[in-house]
C-alpha cells in the first residue's frame, strides 16, 4: 500500500508519520474513550506511538508489556531447545506428541481456571510460552521429520506444501478468532477450538506412518 506525499510534506516527516498513524489506527480500531485502560504488547516504535495515541484519545490507563519479547524468547529457545532434544530421540515424531500434548495441557487448565476472563494473568503467560515454544519447536523439525518419514525424494515439494499449509494457518487463525470473539465476546470459546485443533493434530502425529521405505538415493 503506497501513499503519496503532499509536496509540502518530507520524506523524513512522512516516515515519522507513518508509525504514528499505525498507532493512532490501532486505538479507533480498539474504540478508546475516555476513562478506558488500555495494555500495549510490544515496546517498539509502534507500541509508543500507540500508547501515545491512546492517552490522546483520553484513555486513563495505558501501559507497555514486554510479554510479546519474552514469548519471542520462548520462540527461540522452543526452536533450539526441542532440535537438539529431537536429535537424540528414535522418533523425531516424539517431540511433536510432546508440543501437542502440552498445549492441550495448559489450554484446558486455562479454560477450567477461566483464566483469560477471570484475569489470571501468570497462567496467561505461561500459556503463551508454552504454545510459542512448541511453534518455534515444530518449525525448526519440520524439514528432519519430512526427510524422516518420506525420504529426500520429493522433499522440497512436500516441504513447500507443509510451508504453504503453515501460512495458511497463521493468515487464518487470526481471522478465526477475531470472528469467535466477535460472534460470542468470549475468548474461552477461542480456546475451546484451538484445544480441539490441538487433538486432531495430536492424532494425526500418532497416525502417521511412513508411507515407504527409504531408497538407497534418498539416504
Amino acid at each position: 500500500l503506497c501513499f503519496k506525499l503532499p509536496d509540502n510534506v518530507s520524506t523524513l516527516e512522512g516516515a515519522l508519520i507513518e508509525p504514528l498513524a499505525v498507532g493512532f489506527h490501532a486505538a479507533i480500531q480498539g474504540d478508546a474513550h475516555l476513562g478506558q485502560k488500555a495494555v500495549v504488547m510490544g515496546a517498539g516504535c509502534i507500541g509508543l506511538v500507540t500508547m501515545m495515541a491512546l492517552k490522546a484519545m483520553g484513555v486513563s490507563l495505558a501501559v507497555i508489556s514486554i510479554v510479546s519479547s519474552v514469548t519471542a524468547v520462548f520462540n527461540a529457545g522452543g526452536r533450539l531447545g526441542y532440535s537438539a532434544v529431537a536429535d537424540k530421540l528414535k522418533d523425531r515424531n516424539t517431540i511433536y506428541k510432546v508440543i501437542f500434548v502440552s498445549s492441550i495441557a495448559l489450554t484446558l487448565v486455562t479454560i477450567l481456571t477461566n483464566g483469560i476472563n477471570g484475569g489470571i494473568v501468570p497462567l496467561a503467560i505461561v500459556l503463551l510460552c508454552v504454545i510459542n515454544a512448541g511453534y518455534g519447536g515444530g518449525f525448526s523439525n519440520l524439514p528432519t521429520l519430512l526427510s524422516d518419514k518420506f525420504g529426500m525424494g520429493d522433499i522440497s515439494k512436500i516441504h513447500g506444501l507443509a510451508l504453504s499449509a503453515w501460512a495458511f494457518a497463521g493468515l487464518s487463525g487470526n481471522q478465526l478468532s477475531a470472528f469467535i470473539v466477535s460472534k460470542t465476546s468470549s475468548y474461552n470459546n477461542v480456546l475451546y477450538v484451538t484445544t480441539v485443533l490441538y487433538v486432531v493434530a495430536l492424532i494425526i502425529s500418532f497416525v502417521l506412518v511412513r508411507p515407504s521405505k527409504k531408497t538407497d538415493s534418498d539416504k
